[in-house]
Order: structure tokens, then sequence, then C-alpha cells
């Protein structure tokens, strides 16, 4: 007689919390922080986002604009965790920015020239972003028989970078003070908000591709 399991799946988390939060989290035992999970994930904040917005798509937008939404759809819960494995480290959130990436043949990148709060694994991307850029202007220097080390080429680099960085910064700490918030009616605001960028499918391929790096806001 064959058997069958259900394979495992593992995902890595970061909790926005207190500092004292933090401290409780990290001392309780894998079972009681899995629970601790699950209650935060599903009971503790706001409630499922409202398929109300999915629902009014079709009669409050024009015929042809339906189209480009993705119709109404059901909200899926969270997997509930049944475990957590590994240790569990707690740092304090920062959110840093020099105003200047570069200097005679130096140039910053990744943490070295900003820090972002931990959403969506941002942090490195901005960083492999700002190395591609620099090894894009460096070798569009040397094609014209520049220095590398050339200030006035690096700030190139620098130019291009820093808007972009400023612009998913100030992005980012929106989203954390928004989702820091829990009093009425922001929650319910923000699920409509959700709601509807996931409905409308080029916006969210739009903010998708941004976050990616594959484009900006142009």
């Amino acid at each position: 007689m064959c058997g069958s399991q259900m394979a495992s799946l593992y995902s890595n988390i970061v909790w926005t919390t207190s500092a004292e939060h933090s401290t409780q989290l990290e001392a309780m035992s894998d079972e009681d922080f899995a629970e601790a999970v699950n209650r935060a994930l599903n009971d503790d904040y706001s409630p499922p986002p409202p398929s109300q917005i999915a629902k009014l798509v079709p009669s409050i937008l024009p015929s042809p604009l339906s189209l480009f939404a993705g119709g109404p759809r059901e909200f899926e819960p969270p997997p509930r965790v049944t475990g957590a494995v590994g240790k569990r480290l707690s740092f304090p959130l920062s959110l840093s920015f020099t105003g200047k990436y570069v200097l005679p043949r130096m140039a910053l990148v990744g943490d070295a020239a900003h820090t972002v709060h931990p959403l969506a694994g941002q942090g490195v991307n901005l960083g492999f972003l700002d190395a591609a850029a620099l090894a894009r202007v460096i070798g569009n220097g040397i094609k014209d028989g520049r220095e590398i080390g050339d200030l006035l080429l690096l700030e190139e680099y620098q130019a291009e970078r820093q808007k972009e960085n400023l612009r998913m910064i100030a992005a980012l700490h929106a989203l954390q003070r928004v989702f820091c918030t829990q009093n009425w009616p922001l929650p319910l605001l923000r699920n409509i908000g959700l709601d509807a960028v996931q409905i409308l499918t080029p916006v969210k391929n739009r903010i998708m591709s941004y976050a990616m790096g594959l484009q900006g806001w142009k």
C-alpha cells in the first residue's frame, strides 16, 4: 500500500512591530510563534479586502475600459503556518540616504548609499540597479575614452540613481506608515485600494515592473 506525504513549504518573513513586541516574539517557542504569525495574518489586523470593488467594476467602468480589468476575484486567505524553524532575529529599522554618492574614483552603491524599510526586498533591488547603472555609465565612459574615475563621469550615475532611489524610498516609507496604522477607516480604504490595484491589471503590471527595476515612472 502506497502512502502519500504532502511536501513542506518554507517561507521567510519580515515582521515589522514595536521593540517590546519583537522581544516577546523572539522569546516564544516555535509553536507559540507559529500561532502568533497566524493570528497576525488572519485575526489581529484589518479584515479581508472587500469584494465590493471587484463587483462594481463592470458597472462603473465604460465598456472599452472594462477590458483592462481582471474581473472580480475572491479573497484567498494566507496559508496557515504549522511550525517555525531557524533562529529569529530582530533589528531596529532605519532610513538613511546620503546626499552624495560619488567622489573622484569612488562611488557608493546599495546600502552604502541608502537603507530602506525591508518591504518586498526592495533594498537589494535598489542595490542591483545601482550597480547596473554604474557599470553602464563606466562602460559608456570607456567607449568615449574617458577616465573611469572621473568625477564628471561618476556624477552621471549619481544623477540617475539618486532620483530613482528617492522615489522608491518615499514610496516604501509611505507604505510602511499606511500599513502600521490600524485606525478606522484607514484599513478599509487601504484594502479597497489594494483590491482596485488587483483588478486593474495594467496598473498592477506597471507597479510590478517598476518594483523590479524594469521601467521608471516616465
